[in-house]
């Protein structure tokens, strides 16, 4: 994520704005729970103590201004941890349900792990050989073996479903 800016997730729905830099405008943009932003440097803060300016962690041009009571400081692996996950409401429940976010930091490469694939009822077994940030997708991802065979016909299925190649999955406890 380059810099060391100070990272914060966002609790409660908030308007923000975007910038147009092509044409120096701002429009109006709703910020939900569940966003990841980083506070802009000292020099862009407001003169009002009691807020703080951010930017989008993924959005770059989004921008927001809002007390500290809407935020909660995020460390850099955590941060991390919650960048991988799109959906912003189930990653403000990964925030909220501390055990899955300790479940995240723990893991390392060689742990064995269950995995909820789409498209197959039951958690498959696994195990991490990977765990890290990839060029084409933000944040902390992991790379999981599955130690069961998966039937060829639903094999298919999931990479047909996908719009990226492969089955989609989730870690989980």
């Amino acid at each position: 994520m380059g810099d060391q800016r100070t990272k914060f997730i966002l609790l409660h729905d908030r308007v923000g704005y975007t910038v147009k830099r092509t044409v120096l405008s701002f429009w109006p943009t709703p910020v939900l729970r569940g966003d990841l932003l980083e506070a802009l440097p000292e020099a862009e803060q407001p003169e009002d103590l009691n807020k703080i300016a951010l930017v989008g962690i993924d959005r770059k041009s989004l921008r927001l201004e809002c007390t500290l009571e809407c935020l909660t400081r995020l460390s850099d692996e955590d941060a991390n941890l919650l960048l991988a996950i799109s959906s912003l409401e189930e990653r403000y429940q990964t925030f909220v349900d501390r055990i899955r976010l300790d479940f995240g930091r723990k893991i390392l490469p060689g742990c064995r792990v269950y995995v909820t694939v789409k498209g197959i009822s039951r958690k498959l077994p696994g195990v991490v050989w990977y765990k890290g940030e990839l060029p084409s997708n933000n944040g902390t991802m992991f790379g999981v073996e599955l130690i069961v065979s998966i039937p060829a016909f639903l094999f298919i299925h999931a990479v047909d479903a996908s719009s990226y190649g492969g089955a989609k999955g989730k870690i989980s406890v």
